[in-house]
């Protein structure tokens, strides 16, 4: 989704609130249910574009535990700026700007929401989500989802050299 910003870059001290309603970032590396969500509020500070507002979604990613598929909220708070150009004498723009970092969101006089959405929402997303707090994730040897059930593995086996902790671990728990 890009948004047409040009009355916006073009008067010092212009705003608009924007209400963003699109679909998931093509090239996230989470996939969405449902839509990205949320209002922005762009300002024209005289150099900078700034960029505030919140954006929602509910992503779909892999419990860190058992690989189970899990629906995890996700939020984030935008706050950013983005260098506008500057006009020569006969009105015409200059995107580089000496000093400022070329961005990629900000190209000509279009916004880019969903690269914008695309960063700010793979931040927000846990890194390491899980399906339930009891989750027991999965069998190290044979890979059984424990919260199905115990496995049939045999117990492993304790090193000798830590055998006289097991026992100082067996005594604390009797």
């Amino acid at each position: 989704m890009k948004l047409e910003i040009s009355e916006i870059i073009h008067r010092v001290g212009q705003q608009a609130t924007v209400p963003i309603t699109m679909p998931c970032p093509a090239e996230a590396d989470f996939t969405c249910q449902g839509p990205v969500s949320g209002t922005l509020t762009l300002t024209n500070t005289g150099r900078h574009l700034l960029v505030r507002g919140d954006l929602a979604a509910t992503v779909q990613v892999e419990c860190s535990r058992c690989l189970k598929e899990v629906l995890v909220p996700v939020s984030a708070r935008i706050e950013e700026e983005f260098p506008l150009p500057t006009f020569d004498a006969r009105g015409v723009p200059h995107w580089e700007i000496e000093g400022e970092p070329v961005s990629t969101i900000l190209e000509g006089y279009h916004l880019d929401v969903g690269e914008l959405a695309r960063q700010h929402l793979s931040l927000a997303v846990p890194t390491a989500p899980v399906c339930d707090a009891a989750c027991q994730g999965i069998c190290p040897g044979c890979g059984k989802n424990l919260n199905e059930g115990p496995c049939t593995c045999p117990p492993p086996e304790i090193d000798e050299r830590l055998a006289g902790l097991k026992a100082l671990l067996d005594e604390s728990e009797e």
